[in-house]
């Protein structure tokens, strides 16, 4: 179209597509037929001149493919799950796109889930992550060709913890003596960071059986057609990095008869804040010799129990709350004779039995809260757990005592009830020791005051007073164990007379070796 004229010439040109592969019909007029021979890419350009020589132009492009056209390819440097161990938080992503057809029109990278915090570059096909944090990242390249066939193609990053790895919970150990049922094992695997895990069974101590694992290595079933003897499982779980967390499950099948006698000792009784027990398993030898194999684990309770040294005759248990609990001792001989029992553990609350007493030369009795002994007690053993160390005396009796000075402060024994050098109950006793009261200036003292008004203080006039009464013991008197009651009179001159004690003296001493009976002194009890 030409507004001021007439247009004088038409004509089509090929610009650009391969070289001589159609057949161009009228050329010069305004429509062009052209028949295509080879796939490509073809730009004609259509020129108009009008009678003043004024060139006008316009240009269309032609995309030629086959009947069926080819989707886009995309490679990636990396896998498509990319792990990182924090610190390690950066990765570079590049990618190779290729179009059979020649028809490629765009690529562009979007990020489809995980944490906010992280910073993403984009340079064409190639993607730089920096600073991604603890977590699972998704990204997403996509790939479009001139007829809009899209292709996608994702990666995950995954940036795990510093420690990572699953857990394993299996079921306690099993003991069973025939004839017994089928016995199914069963175990559970957890990462909170990784769901696929992979998860095994394994036996590792006994003669070899068959194992019916179930199709989630969730469970393991062993036929009671299994011969007596000792088993042991291990379940396992590990993640695509290779951390791994296993536990074993033992499994003890007796035969009908078993022989060997096994003795797990008396039911125990502990208090706490004592949370700890050692144990000693027993052997009949005349069940067969000595034992050539032991093992210890807990059947029940309200918390799981650390156990050390499991595989001897002695144990040591750790790590106990409030309740009761329940031990097996398990054992064979050299014969190959069997033995079990159980024993029960009660762990009893903290006794809260202060006694509060007050500072003075002389000594305090300990009692212990119970006040009685269990059935079976073969020995009493006191100690000290807390407080600066005091002298104590009779540790091996009901009722220990400790002799001065005892300086303020707070102190905590234990008492233990022994059968056969095993605790079967133990106690726990608190005792506050106060300052002795009084003043500490020169004034008159109350009526019922204290020794202070000869200008010393109270802890100070106590030991001159009992050292006096002691010296009078192996000379003109005796000692006395529970504090003196001094009346206290004041001269005209306001000077305190310490008078003699309320109670009447002895008529008759006893001999100096008889003034401690029993090797100890006479004591005042503790509140």
């Amino acid at each position: 179209v030409d507004p001021d004229g007439q247009i004088g010439s038409t004509a089509w040109t090929q610009t650009s597509g391969p070289l001589s592969p159609s057949t161009v019909e009228d050329s010069t007029g305004l429509k062009l037929n052209v028949t295509f021979t080879e796939i490509g890419t073809y730009t004609f350009k259509f020129t108009a001149t009008d009678d003043d020589g004024t060139v006008g132009s316009a240009s269309i492009l032609i995309l030629v493919h086959s009947t069926e056209n080819t989707a886009p390819k995309v490679q990636l440097n990396v896998p498509e799950v990319v792990r990182l161990v924090y610190p390690d938080n950066s990765v570079l992503i590049n990618a190779s796109v290729s179009d059979l057809d020649g028809n490629l029109a765009a690529a562009f990278w979007t990020k489809l889930r995980g944490p906010a915090s992280m910073n993403m570059a984009i340079d064409g096909t190639a993607l730089n992550l920096t600073d991604m944090v603890v977590g699972v990242y998704v990204f997403n390249l996509t790939v479009v060709d001139a007829l809009n066939v899209t292709v996608s193609k994702s990666v995950t990053v995954k940036v795990y913890p510093r420690n990572h790895g699953p857990s394993v919970a299996v079921t306690p150990h099993v003991t069973a003596v025939y004839p017994y049922e089928d016995i199914i094992l069963q175990a559970a695997a957890y990462d909170d960071f990784e769901p696929s895990l992979l998860l095994s069974w394994e036996q590792i101590l006994g003669p070899t059986i068959p194992l019916e694992v179930a199709a989630d290595q969730s469970s393991v079933l062993i036929s009671k057609r299994t011969p007596p003897d000792l088993y042991s499982f291990v379940f396992s779980a590990c993640d695509e990095l290779g951390a791994c967390d296993s536990k074993a499950i033992n499994v003890t099948l007796f035969p009908a008869v078993v022989t060997t006698m096994a003795d797990a000792g008396p039911e125990r009784v502990i208090t706490l804040p004592v949370n700890y027990i050692s144990m000693t398993g027993y052997v009949d030898p005349q069940g067969g010799g000595d034992p050539s194999w032991s093992e210890w684990y807990q059947e029940s309770g309200p918390s799981t129990a650390q156990l050390t040294q499991s595989d001897t005759l002695s144990v040591l248990v750790q790590d106990l709350v409030e309740g009761n609990y329940t031990f097996r001792f398990n054992v064979r001989n050299g014969w190959n004779s069997f033995g079990t029992d159980t024993v029960t553990v009660n762990v009893l609350t903290a006794r809260e039995n202060v006694s509060v007493v007050t500072q003075s030369i002389y000594s305090v009795t300990l009692e212990a809260p119970s006040g009685t002994q269990p059935n079976g007690t073969s020995a009493v053993r006191w100690t000290q757990v807390e407080g600066a160390a005091l002298d104590l005396h009779n540790g091996d009796t009901l009722q220990p005592y400790l002799m001065a000075p005892i300086p303020p402060g707070n102190y905590t024994f234990a008492v233990e009830y022994l059968s056969d050098d095993q605790v079967i109950l133990q106690e726990i006793l608190r005792i506050t020791v106060l300052p002795s009261s009084g003043d500490t200036d020169t004034e008159k003292a109350s009526p019922t005051g204290s020794l202070s008004g000869v200008g010393m203080d109270s802890e100070k006039l106590d030991l001159v007073v009992g050292m006096a009464v002691v010296a009078a013991a192996f000379g003109i008197g005796f000692f006395v164990a529970k504090p003196l009651a001094f009346e206290e009179t004041f001269a005209e001159d306001d000077t305190p007379i310490i008078s003699a004690p309320r109670q009447a003296a002895p008529t008759s001493l006893p001999p100096p070796t008889d003034l401690y009976p029993s090797g100890r002194p006479p004591v005042a009890s503790a509140p």
